[in-house]
């Protein structure tokens, strides 16, 4: 008998979230530009995944220096999108962007992770760009339908705006998984808002922010 023994179930418990928190390894990214879509240097257009619609995270990115410098999200399963944070809202403050207006470095943002079928990798997709979380919206629509993760084609289309060809990201949904576990290394909540704002240099006010 020992006087571990004696821990109570809620301990156990906590010692186990601590346990698989401190194991997670961060996902690699997924990213898209212009019709192509790249994890680190290497291109994977047209490569299958799984999405895992029912992991998506949504919630808030910081921008600081063009660097990623703070998150929150939540489950999109469940739960409704948090406010936005209390930081870095004194508008005179906010760099200005390319177009000409301030624009707030608290961006909204949703995030999936991909697993591929035939290497069993994990990819992180993240983005706050409008093309990008409408890609993602269609595939929260359709598992809202067909309560499924789907099995997606990496694939773009060409959309004709204001007078210009734009490349918009494309899920192509080709089938359905019958995996229903959760997979290792997906993180769908998380609290990272700095408590103290960094103070803006004067040469960086007109910086834009990175989608």
């Amino acid at each position: 008998m020992s006087v571990f023994d004696e821990f109570d179930a809620k301990t156990i418990d906590r010692l186990k979230r601590h346990a698989q928190e401190a194991q997670v390894i961060a996902l690699p990214f997924l990213n898209y530009e212009g019709g192509v879509w790249k994890i680190g240097g290497d291109q994977v257009n047209d490569s299958e995944w799984i999405a895992g619609t029912d992991m998506c995270a949504v919630g808030w990115t910081l921008f600081q220096d063009n660097r990623m410098a703070g998150e929150l999200f939540v489950s999109a399963l469940a739960s409704d999108r948090p406010p936005r944070p209390s930081t870095h809202t004194d508008k005179s403050l906010w760099k200005i962007s390319s177009g000409g207006w301030r624009s707030d470095p608290w961006r909204p943002h949703y995030s999936l992770p991909l697993r591929n079928e035939a290497t069993g990798q994990m990819v992180l997709f993240k983005s706050s760009a409008s093309i990008a979380k409408a890609a993602i919206g269609k595939l929260l629509q359709d598992f809202a339908e067909k309560r499924r993760r789907p099995v997606v084609v990496l694939t773009s289309t060409v959309v004709r705006r204001n007078g210009h060809d734009e490349n918009d990201p494309i899920f192509e949904i080709i089938d359905y998984s019958d995996d229903d576990a959760s997979w290792p290394g997906v993180v769908v909540e998380k609290n990272d808002v700095p408590v103290a704002e960094p103070k803006v240099r004067k040469n960086d006010m007109d910086d834009d922010i990175p989608f």
